[in-house]
C-alpha cells in the first residue's frame, strides 16, 4: 500500500521474505535446486535462528541497509543420492542456500522499493537519528528508501537430517 492505495501484491516468496527480514518466520519448507546435480532437488525444512540483525545508516543522504540473517535447516530429501551430510557436501549446499536466499530477498527488497512501499519496516529503525518525532515526521522515507543500498548476509547451518539415517539415491 502506498497510503490508502494498493499499488502491489507480493507472490508467496516474496511475502515469506519479508516474513525472514521481520524475524516471523517460524519455520516452513524449502525446495531448492541441488547444487551438484540442477535437474533434481534438495527438500529441507527452515528456521530462523534468531531475530535478522539489521543495520540502517544514513550517510551524505543515501541509506544504507544491512541485514544478516541466520537460518538453520533440516534435510528432509535428496532425490539425487549426494551424500550432503558430509563436511565438504553440507559446506557447499550451505553456501547454495545462502545464495538462493539472498538472491529472494534481494529480488523481492528491489520490487518493493520500486514501489517506494518499506513492507519490512526499515524506516522506524532511522527513527533514533532524530531529536524529536517532528524531525523524523519530516523525513521524506518514501524517496530516500527508492534509493537505498542493500547489504544482505544469510547464514546457513545444516542442523540435521531428519528422519534419514543415509543418504540413498532414488531408483529411476
Amino acid at each position: 500500500f502506498s497510503g490508502d492505495k494498493m499499488i502491489g501484491t507480493l507472490t508467496d516468496e516474496e511475502a515469506r521474505m519479508v516474513n525472514i527480514l521481520k524475524g516471523n518466520f517460524e519455520h516452513g519448507f524449502y525446495v531448492i535446486t541441488d547444487p551438484l546435480v540442477p535437474e533434481k532437488f534438495v527438500n529441507l525444512t527452515m528456521r530462523l535462528n534468531g531475530k535478522p540483525h539489521i543495520k540502517v545508516k544514513q550517510v551524505d543522504g543515501q541509506v544504507h541497509i544491512k541485514a544478516e540473517v541466520n537460518v538453520e535447516t533440516e534435510i528432509t530429501a535428496i532425490p539425487s543420492g549426494t551424500n550432503y551430510e558430509q563436511d565438504e557436501y553440507r559446506r557447499l549446499l550451505e553456501a547454495h542456500i545462502n545464495q538462493l536466499l539472498q538472491a529472494q530477498i534481494l529480488k523481492m527488497l528491489y520490487k518493493t522499493q520500486a514501489w517506494g512501499c518499506d513492507v519490512v519496516g526499515f524506516g522506524v529503525r532511522m527513527r533514533p537519528f532524530f531529536a524529536t518525532h517532528q524531525e523524523f515526521m519530516q523525513l521524506d522515507w518514501p524517496v530516500m528508501y527508492r534509493q537505498a543500498e542493500f547489504d544482505i548476509t544469510v547464514n546457513t547451518i545444516v542442523r540435521r537430517t531428519g528422519l534419514m539415517q543415509q543418504t540413498v539415491g532414488m531408483i529411476d
